[in-house]
């Protein structure tokens, strides 16, 4: 006799296999999945799979929630009658059709319900489609519901550009639908499928489905053709007491037997466009680290290049300006380095800041000693407007480290990063000296102020700080203008 415990044991076991074949079989449904747990008289949700064929019922979280069973509902119904319980609910979201099946334990206990859910308009999509493809899914529902679904979670999802054949145990094709004529057809075989068996098509699907039918297990494999396409294939194996077939009237002129192999559904997806996308890509990529490669050597060898010189000048005052270069080059090596990411499409501007303010401290002259604070939130502007952001903060940060604290040893910048719907702030402040009354903006903000103006259509001033110090501000907009074009 089992134990309580083992019961138990087998009753989640049961409903852990249940909950993992649930994505396939929502997507072939084109419903929610939603696996109940009894609990007394109600059933929590444990699972819920929704389908990636068609626009969810479900948008929000349902998990945890509660569903009571009232006496003569569809629930109780279905563990009473053991047996598929079908109803129709009017829901603030549209009227929704539920299938529900019972789950029973090894021992015939029952512990929880099965429930495929869709829209009315999917329910009469459904009712429309030819019989062998509605009892397979009726079948693999109840396959579901029994826990049967041996390497479910192993598949891959089913979408609605996916091709479905459905064929009975000899391997003839009960139900081709338009998406699988029409993947097969480009590879220049164009008859009728149904009623062929698939050892007469030129693809491998009959081994394919060989093996899942014999080992009752879901299986997927990608088919390369010698045309240069690749297909994803699934096989389904179903079990149940009748064989899919292609009229209702031969349907039900058969006797109900013990479940056995019936069948099996087989998917294919054509990920030949993806893959050439992939390689695109990849060679893309390949060509950009090439290309950064190349910039920042070409980088290093400019800075050695100008070290020599700076060593050769003569003027400390021209050592100064090499030195100077040397910092800005090294800036926007540091800068190329950071942005480089050909997949990248968003930058987060308070990591890039804090990068710069770490490649800043070592330009700061001995003896002065400078802190460094950075404020704010995580920020994302889209990446063609990260090179010029970028430039923009290292140049300030750079001009307050040159210029504010010639009469002090020690100092602070603040950068503070905010941001107020699509517009972004920056401001850089420091505790120095102070710009000087009429001052001329140097190469460095002159820079700042036509980065700002030009490459980020956006605001840039600077002012003294009634406590002391300079402000500097700079504001733009996260994403670029699109009447603008792309920066």
């Amino acid at each position: 006799m089992m134990t309580e415990t083992a019961l138990l044991d087998t009753s989640e076991e049961t409903l852990q296999r249940v909950a993992q074949s649930l994505g396939i079989v929502a997507d072939l449904s084109r419903a929610d999945a939603v696996l109940y747990k009894l609990e007394g008289n109600r059933g929590r949700i444990i699972a819920h799979a929704p389908p990636h064929s068609v626009p969810a019922y479900w948008r929000e979280a349902i998990l945890d929630s509660i569903w009571p069973l009232e006496a003569g509902g569809p629930g109780t119904r279905a563990l009473q009658g053991q047996r598929p319980a079908r109803t129709m609910q009017k829901l603030a979201q549209g009227n929704l059709v539920r299938v529900i099946y019972p789950v029973f334990n090894p021992g015939g206990a029952p512990i929880g319900l099965l429930a495929f859910d869709r829209p009315l308009i999917q329910e009469e999509r459904q009712r429309h489609r030819k019989p062998a493809f509605r009892h397979a899914i009726t079948t693999l529902q109840q396959m579901a519901a029994q826990g049967h679904l041996r390497g479910a979670e192993t598949l891959s999802p089913f979408s609605e550009y996916d091709g479905i054949l459905v064929v009975n145990r000899a391997q003839e094709i009960q139900y081709a639908s338009g998406v699988a004529t029409s993947i097969l057809n480009r590879t220049g075989f164009r008859v009728t499928l149904e009623g062929l068996e698939l050892g007469q098509l030129p693809t491998k699907d009959a081994a394919l489905a060989g093996r899942a039918m014999t080992e009752s297990r879901c299986l997927e494999e990608v088919e390369e053709r010698p045309e240069g396409i690749y297909w994803v294939k699934k096989a389904i194996p179903l079990i149940g007491t009748r064989p899919p077939l292609r009229t209702w009237r031969r349907l039900i002129s058969l006797e109900a037997t013990e479940p056995h192999v019936v069948g099996a559904i087989l998917t294919v997806h054509d990920e030949t466009e993806s893959r050439r996308q992939a390689r695109e890509l990849k060679l893309r990529s390949d060509m950009l680290l090439e290309l950064q490669h190349r910039v920042s050597n070409s980088l290093q060898t400019l800075t050695s290049l100008i070290r020599i010189q700076a060593r050769r000048a003569e003027s400390a005052e021209t050592q100064a300006a090499l030195q100077e270069a040397i910092n800005r080059i090294l800036h926007v090596a540091a800068v190329h380095e950071f942005l480089f990411d050909p997949n990248e499409r968003r930058v987060n501007l308070r990591a890039l800041t804090e990068r710069l303010v770490e490649l800043s401290r070592p330009l700061v002259p001995p003896p002065l000693v400078v802190q460094f604070h950075v404020d704010g939130g995580d920020i994302f502007i889209a990446g063609s407007r990260a090179t010029h952001a970028a430039l923009v903060i290292s140049e300030l940060i750079l001009n307050s480290v040159e210029h504010a604290f010639e009469q002090q040893s020690h100092g602070t910048v603040w950068i503070r990063l905010a941001q107020r719907g699509d517009q972004v702030e920056v401001e850089v402040r420091d505790d120095g000296q102070g710009a000087p009354q009429g001052f001329a903006p140097d190469t460095g903000l002159q820079l700042v102020r036509n980065l700002t103006t030009g490459g980020l259509q956006g605001q840039f001033s600077i002012t003294n700080d009634e406590a002391g110090g300079a402000v500097a501000r700079v504001t733009f907009a996260a994403q670029p203008s699109r009447r603008n074009g792309v920066n």
